[in-house]
């Protein structure tokens, strides 16, 4: 029966290159938060949506960039968690998202 390798002891060539999505965690971060700081792009719409066909197309292109942004940022957390998910660090991050 083998034994299964702690996530310290896997070789890092068998392992997800998250850097394709951020090149660093702190990048990661700075992008998450830089995501909270925008919901006012997106919360500007609120009740206006339905004045204007111009209203609605900046609307919901706003709720589009805003969405890619966030699935951006959500799926590297998760992958992290899926990675280990007793680290600390990594249910810190997917719960931040």
């Amino acid at each position: 029966m083998s034994t299964r390798l702690q996530r310290s002891e896997v070789p890092i060539e068998k392992t997800w290159d998250l850097t394709d999505l951020f090149p660093s965690h702190e990048a990661w971060e700075k992008e998450l938060e830089a995501i909270q700081s925008d919901v006012s792009e997106i919360t500007q719409y609120k009740g206006k949506l339905v004045s204007n066909a111009t209203s609605l197309l900046h609307g919901l292109t706003a709720y589009e960039n805003f969405q890619k942004r966030l699935i951006h940022v959500s799926t590297y957390a998760n992958l992290r968690a899926s990675t280990d998910g007793s680290d600390p660090a990594n249910q810190r991050d997917a719960a931040k998202v």
